[in-house]
């Protein structure tokens, strides 16, 4: 058999596997959703990696039934569109495109930095920041990954390994009871100059092995920054 015959049946073969049952193209299980008009520069860098790991992006503009895709990037959110999430109510395309996959069990993540109220931690009144901070919980109750810019891709491929990642963090955290004081001064981390600490920054440093956290006096911890606190048994003092 020549080369040109070998070809033909190996590309023949190729495309008998990449065809469903019904002798259509399979769809990509690999197709995002990016909860934007358009394509914009601040997000251009996470766009090339995604493009590198072989994602398929779609934007807003462009998008197809929920169903094609695999996953939802949402860049930002205004102050009434996390309320109205949170509240379950479908108000504009994208709290509407938000509900729709979460009922049907996509997995949605959500850029920290596109979060509006937080842009107001310094002045903010602190029962309304509060309030705003308890929607944002609603929003992670529901499954809302809520994720830094800076470490978004290896977050975003790794989602399924969390509830493990959790799980090792939690046993590292008893273990580190045990060891001696000066292992407990390598795992210090101090923050310093930070009005404001989340549960990104907090989940960040107990990945690397800090369990003994110190912060600025006058610093507010979001609420669930708090809960992973507790939930991990890290040690946090002000200083």
């Amino acid at each position: 058999m020549d080369i040109n015959a070998i070809v033909d049946v190996v590309t023949r073969e190729i495309m008998k596997r990449l065809k469903d049952e019904n002798g259509y193209p399979q769809k990509s299980l690999k197709r995002i959703l990016v909860l934007d008009k358009s394509r914009d520069e601040s997000f251009k860098i996470i766009e090339q990696k995604l493009d590198f790991l072989g994602y398929e992006i779609d934007y807003m503009e462009d998008k197809k039934d929920i169903l094609t895709y695999e996953k939802i990037i949402i860049t930002s959110l205004s102050n009434k569109e996390i309320v109205n999430i949170a509240m379950g109510l479908e108000s504009g395309i994208k709290g509407q495109i938000v509900l729709e996959a979460l009922l049907l069990g996509k997995k949605v993540f959500l850029l920290d930095d596109g979060i509006a109220y937080r842009k107001y931690a310094a002045t903010s009144n602190k029962a309304l920041y509060k309030l705003y901070e308890e929607y944002e919980k609603k929003l992670c109750e529901y499954g809302v990954c809520i994720v830094d810019r800076e470490n978004f891709v290896d977050e975003f491929s790794g989602f399924k390994q969390n509830s493990r990642d959790e799980e090792n963090i939690k046993n590292s955290a008893i273990d580190h009871k045990n060891e001696g004081a000066d292992k407990k001064n390598k795992n210090m981390l101090e923050f310093t100059g930070k009005k404001l600490i989340t549960e990104s920054e907090i989940r960040k440093a107990c990945e690397k092995g800090y369990m003994d956290i110190r912060i600025p006096k006058n610093a507010i911890i979001t609420s669930l920054a708090v809960d992973y606190i507790k939930i991990n048994g890290l040690k946090v003092n002000r200083i």
